[in-house]
Parts: structure tokens; C-alpha cells; sequence
């Protein structure tokens, strides 16, 4: 019998999602009493990462319209026999829409193939053979014997056809002088007979020995010499290998375009694939976040190292830093003037109203026109710095063009850095902060309704089991909030992932890349990530491809026709030779996207519902959220996430103690001592392996505050 829950809390909160997690853990780091509930099975929600066969069965959820078994909640909400409203909670997320996968591996392996694998079942074989004894094979004083294999059952098998015949002439031989021989006495056959079943597994040469002795040891003296023999036999027997030792596995199949999906699902654990990609500003708040928090330990980063553009129907690189702008063919040297100077620009453009305020309501791409850049530059600043759309105002673009500009450098020659084994790590490294502080955590449990009192419209509790949990707030993800306080939602995202067999642009090294494009005839803009086996996105010799953009119809509406001017979807078995990335399988979905005007203004003051993920690049909205949420239950003189202290920093004197420290928390590691690898997120502590791939190129964000820039910035701060 399941033991009953703690019946009071300050906060409860319902569903592991990033805001909600930041929520939790803040809280929890300040003292307060937190009971975390999700009712699926996995951390993260909405934000959540998937190996391929866990993907399989959300894909499954989500196409079954029917309530899971045991489900007796109402949409209605109703009132207890002491005058307080029960609103029932949804049983299941319903923020997903329009899914559609389809295949396009081959259904038959290739001929070549075929033969491949033949041979490789042969060598299996060979391989599984017992090992010879050394020493006896390299005797030279027993005579000639023809080879044999073991079978898995122990029977002997002739390597030749010509050895075979003659063993068999010999057997029939030997047959006919055992007739002669005495019925009371043990034949040459039984003497075999009795080798064979007593030693299977002993070595071709120790059997052919036993032959030669059996041949020249007749009548009286054949027991004792077969006894001194099976003596002999044993002592000179390695050591017998248990069989599940020594078969070995079958090795994986090939990964490539050609594979059939049979082979394919040998490789499902070795996925990890995001429902809601995002990038890492390397000075967003998220990264700060995880800086001030002192949790980087609790996950690993890849600088995304190839930010790319489609320029003229073809996908070009992306100059960031000062070198690249200068050593770019793609702009003239005029242009690489201009543009430099208007990157300088808007690094400081709040000192510089005048030089804007004409445009502050007017298109970017307007003001872009009047500083003098041509269309080249447009593009570059528009769809890859600020990734903007034709439709962004100018205060926007410009903000979204200096966030770009402040991240190069910190972590190499990119803005972005990338989370190791996907965007669900995230959530789950303040789920570990909060339960650090305390925290209760709780998966496949999800409140039946939220317990109201009318009186003064107060979130009272929840209902859990049958059990009231108090609460004094209720942090809640938007797909967990009643119906009754739900609006229609109308804002969705549009989302497909592809499998695919080669980069959208080659590369010798491991990469992440980022693609923003406008979206034709529709002025929005679609947002291409592409990850490799080093992010343990996928095993080596894939790519899985995310698209994103704001909806505007169903998503493969949205998306197809920009996925088929960059990948290639094989119509046969045969239709695989392109130059593009040829797609293997293929996920489109719509996903809802909430914000506060999806809330009626009658839900409690005390209930905060957060964010769902949207098609925003960056988590700016979400970490926003779960400060201004935060600020709200503790006030803004309460400290945002303040540090966990290291073990090491905790000194049990008062010599090193800080003004109004009462742990006597040491002071934080000198920039030498940090550089010497103190905080490295690569430590021993984290579940997974790192990709063997990625190891060299991993970020250590621990001490990123003082991380000196590159001439990326220089480049625009000159």
C-alpha cells in the first residue's frame, strides 16, 4: 500500500517543463516546502528529449483520442459538502495536433547487401568457435590431422569434402575389426563414443591423439589406456568458457541511405530526439541561469559551430566573427565595411535614439535600407543575425541583432552553444537543483482537480488520490489547467524532424548547425536545426533535422515545401542518389503555444500558469516567466537561483567566512584555478557517456562569467 503524501506545502506544481522546473528549484533554494507532480513517465513535459522508440510511443499517445483506462474526471467542476469548487484537471495533454510520420527506408536490403550479411553470419560462426589450445597446435610430434569446427551443439564438422570421405572409409574399416573383437569388451567406437560426449569442447588435436591410442591399445589394456587418456585430456583443457560468454553479439548493421528499417530499430536507444528545439544564447538568461545557480555539472554543451544561411539556392556560411566578415567571398569589400560599421552600431544603439527613432514602428528591414545596406546585407543581417522576419519592427530587430552580437566569443566563434543529449536536460538539471533543497518529486502522478475556495477565490489544495494537498500557490503548466479557465488556443507552432543520411552542408568535423529562412509567399521564417552523432542526437553516420515555425496551417502545410528544396524524400527503393541529405523517415506535428491570453480572468491570483514552449529561438519568454512568477510568491528582494555550494567550498572555521554567511562559504575559485578544470561539466557524475566524438569540443559554461571574448566581438566593438 502506497504511503499517503505531506498535506501541506507553500508550492505545488504540476508538470516538469523548464519554467515550472526553474520555478521549483528557486523556490526550494530559498527554503520553501515543494511538491513536484508530472503525470507522464518522463521528465521535461513539453520541453522533453526521446530515444526513438520512446518517440514511437508518445507518436502512439497522441494519435489515441480515447482516455486512458481508470480516467474518471469530469469536465465539469463541482462543490464538496464543505462549499469548496473541485475543478477537475485534463487526465492527458491535448496540445498536440495533425501528426504524421512516414517511413522511406527500403523495404528489401540490396543485393550487396544481402551477400554482406551472409558472410558476416558465416564469420559469426567461425567466431564463436572454442580456442585452440596454443601449445598443441604448435606440437609437431603427434601426426596430421584433418581440422575440425564446433558446432554450438559440440558436433564435429570435416573442412573439406576429401578429409571427410577419407574419415568415413576408415570408420567403415574399423567397423569391420570390431566385429571380431570380443562382445565383452569395450569397441573402439564406444571408446570415441564416450571422448566425444565427455569432452565436446576439447581441441582437435587432444581427439586425434585419443584415435591414435585407441588404434595401438586393444583388448585388455583399452580401459585403462582410455582412463589415462580422459585424465590426460583434462589436465591439458583450458578452462571452459560459459556459452553466453562466447557468443558474441551479432554485429549492428551498416548505417546508411540503403538500410531497411529492421536494421534501423537495432539502433532506437542510441536517439535523442527534442520535441521543442532551442538554442543556447551563450549570454542568455538561461546560461546565466545555470552560471549563478553553480549547476553546469548537471549538464554538457557543444558550441553550435556552423551557423549557415540559403543565399541564391545554396546554403552558405555565415561570417560572425571580424576574421570571417574579412575573409568572406560572399560580401564585396564596400560591403564588409558597411556592415561592420553598422554592427558597431547596434551594440551601443540605446546611446543612439536619434539615428532610429524615425523607424521605431516601421519594418527593420526599412531601417536597414536607410543605413546604406544592400540586399546582400539585408539578408545576412535579417535572416542570420537578428533572424527576424520581413514583418519585425525595428526596436525588436535591433534588440535581436545586439543579443546575437554580445553571445560571440564567449564560448569559440558562435552565439549558441547546444545541450548534450537534447533540450530535455535542461529542465531535469533544476529538477536535481530543487530535490538537492529538499523537494519532493513524484512522475505518473497528476492532481484529479484543483480545490478552490469560493469565498475569496483562493487555490486552496489539489486533490491527489483522493487525499487533500494544501498549498499556499500552485505553479501549473498550461495543458494541466482546467477547462474551466482555459480560452480557446489559436497560437500553434509547427514542427517536423527528419532522419536523414548526410549534412545539409559537409563538414570534416562533428557539427550543429542553424539555418533560418524566410518562408515562401508568407513573410514568416523557419527555423532549421541540424544535429550529429556528437551531440548524442543520433549514432554516427545520421542527422536528425528539426523545422520550426509559427503555424499557419497544418505543419506539413508549413513545411514541406522548404524540406524539399533542402532534403531529398526517395519516391522507391532506388530514388536515393542526390546531392542533398536523402530523408529516412519523417515526423510533422502541430503544438500548441500558450501565453496569458489564453487564461480566463477568473482564475485564482494564487494559481500561475506558465509557458509553453513556442517557436521562439531562445528561452528568453520561459526564464522571464519563471522570475517574474518567482518575484511574485517571494518577493523581489528574495535572490534569483543564488549558488549551491560546492562541498570544497564548505569550511567548517570561520576563517574564510563572508559577511553573513553562516556556512562559512568560501570565496568563488580564482580564474586560474577555474581554467584548471574546476565546475567541468564533463565530470564523472553525469548518467550518460560522452560521445567519443564530442569530447574534445564540449563547453565548460562553470566559469563562462569571466571567459575573455574573441575577435568576434572585437569586430564589432572597434
Amino acid at each position: 500500500m502506497e504511503e499517503d503524501f505531506p498535506t501541506e506545502y507553500d508550492a505545488i506544481v504540476l508538470g516538469t517543463g523548464l519554467p515550472e522546473s526553474v520555478v521549483a528549484a528557486a523556490l526550494a533554494r530559498v527554503g520553501q516546502k515543494v511538491l513536484h507532480l508530472d503525470r507522464n513517465d518522463y521528465y521535461s513535459s513539453q520541453w522533453t528529449t526521446f530515444t526513438f522508440d520512446g518517440l514511437l510511443k508518445w507518436i502512439e499517445e497522441n494519435q489515441t483520442t480515447a482516455p486512458p483506462e481508470g480516467t474518471t474526471s469530469s469536465p465539469e467542476e463541482n462543490t464538496d459538502s464543505c462549499d469548496r469548487q473541485a475543478f477537475p484537471i485534463p487526465h492527458k495533454s491535448n496540445t498536440i495536433s495533425n501528426l504524421v510520420t512516414k517511413s522511406y527506408f527500403r523495404t528489401t536490403r540490396k543485393q550487396e547487401e544481402k551477400e554482406e550479411t551472409s558472410k558476416t553470419e558465416v564469420a559469426e560462426v567461425k567466431e564463436n568457435e572454442p580456442n585452440r589450445n596454443e601449445k598443441d597446435n604448435q606440437s609437431t610430434d603427434q601426426p596430421e590431422q584433418s581440422e575440425q569446427t564446433l558446432t554450438r551443439d559440440g558436433e564435429g564438422e570435416r573442412e573439406s569434402e576429401d578429409e571427410h570421405n577419407e574419415e568415413q572409409a576408415q570408420a567403415k574399416a574399423e567397423e569391420q575389426a570390431k566385429e571380431a573383437e570380443s562382445d565383452s569388451k569395450p569397441t573402439d567406437a564406444q571408446q570415441e563414443t564416450a571422448i566425444d560426449s565427455s569432452d565436446a569442447h576439447s581441441s582437435a588435436e587432444d581427439s586425434k591423439t585419443q584415435e591414435n591410442i585407441s588404434d595401438t591399445n586393444r583388448g585388455s589394456s583399452a580401459e585403462e589406456d582410455l582412463t589415462e587418456t580422459e585424465e590426460t585430456i583434462e589436465e591439458n583443457q583450458p578452462p571452459q568458457i560459459p556459452e553466453f560468454f562466447r557468443q558474441r553479439a551479432a554485429p549492428k548493421p551498416p548505417v546508411n541511405k540503403d538500410m531497411i528499417y529492421e536494421d534501423f530499430e537495432q539502433y532506437f536507444r542510441q536517439f535523442n530526439i527534442d520535441l521543442a528545439p532551442k538554442m543556447l544564447f551563450s549570454r542568455g538568461p538561461l546560461v546565466e541561469a545555470i552560471i549563478s545557480a553553480n549547476i553546469s555539472h548537471y549538464a554538457e554543451f557543444k558550441s553550435v559551430n556552423k551557423i549557415v544561411t540559403y543565399l541564391n539556392g545554396s546554403i552558405e556560411d555565415v561570417p560572425c566573427s571580424r576574421s570571417d566578415v574579412f575573409s568572406s567571398k560572399l560580401i564585396s569589400a564596400i560591403e564588409k565595411r558597411t556592415l561592420m560599421k553598422f554592427l558597431t552600431f547596434c551594440i551601443d544603439y540605446e546611446n543612439h535614439e536619434n539615428e532610429y527613432h524615425e523607424f521605431v514602428d516601421k519594418p527593420y528591414v526599412e531601417f536597414l535600407i536607410s543605413r546604406r545596406l544592400t540586399p546582400n546585407l539585408q539578408h545576412f543581417v535579417l535572416h542570420a543575425i537578428a533572424m527576424a522576419t520581413t514583418r519585425t519592427t525595428t526596436i525588436p530587430g535591433l534588440k535581436a541583432t545586439k543579443a546575437f552580437l554580445q553571445s560571440l566569443g564567449r564560448y569559440g566563434n558562435s552565439p549558441f552553444i547546444w545541450p548534450i543529449y537534447g533540450i530535455g536536460e535542461l529542465p531535469q538539471a533544476f529538477c536535481r537543483m530543487c530535490a538537492v533543497f529538499g523537494g519532493l518529486y513524484c512522475l505518473r502522478k497528476s492532481a484529479e482537480c484543483v480545490i478552490v475556495d469560493p469565498s475569496d477565490n483562493t487555490c486552496t489544495g489539489i486533490m491527489l488520490d483522493g487525499q487533500l494537498l494544501k498549498c499556499r500557490w500552485l505553479i501549473i503548466e498550461h495543458s494541466y489547467l482546467p477547462n474551466t479557465w482555459q480560452k480557446e488556443t489559436t497560437q500553434f507552432v509547427s514542427r517536423a524532424v527528419f532522419i536523414t543520411d548526410k549534412s545539409l552542408k559537409v563538414s570534416d568535423h562533428g557539427n550543429v548547425t542553424f539555418l533560418a529562412m524566410p518562408k515562401p509567399n508568407n513573410g514568416g521564417q523557419i527555423k532549421v536545426y541540424e544535429l550529429d552523432s556528437s551531440t548524442a542526437a543520433c549514432p554516427r553516420g545520421l542527422y536528425v533535422v528539426h523545422f520550426v515555425t509559427e503555424s499557419c496551417g497544418t505543419a506539413q502545410e508549413d513545411l514541406q515545401d522548404t524540406a524539399e528544396m533542402l532534403l531529398h524524400f526517395p519516391t522507391s527503393d532506388d530514388d536515393r542518389e542526390s546531392t542533398k541529405p536523402v530523408v529516412l523517415w519523417s515526423m510533422y506535428f502541430n503544438h500548441a503555444a500558450s501565453d496569458q491570453t489564453t487564461v480566463q480572468d477568473t482564475l485564482p491570483s494564487n494559481i500561475k500558469m506558465t509557458v509553453m514552449p513556442g517557436a521562439m529561438l531562445g528561452f528568453h519568454q520561459a526564464m522571464q516567466q519563471a522570475k517574474t512568477i518567482f518575484q511574485s510568491i517571494c518577493g523581489t528582494d528574495e535572490e534569483f537561483l543564488p549558488a549551491i555550494p560546492n562541498p570544497e567550498d564548505i569550511i567548517m572555521d570561520d576563517v574564510n567566512e563572508q559577511p553573513g554567511n553562516s556556512v562559512g562559504i568560501g570565496t568563488t575559485p580564482s580564474d586560474e584555478e577555474a581554467q584548471d578544470g574546476a565546475g567541468d561539466p564533463d565530470g564523472s557524475d553525469h548518467p550518460h557517456d560522452v560521445p567519443e566524438s564530442s569530447t574534445d569540443k564540449d563547453v565548460n559554461i562553470s566559469d563562462a562569467s569571466n571567459a575573455p571574448d574573441s575577435d568576434a566581438t572585437e569586430g564589432t566593438s572597434a
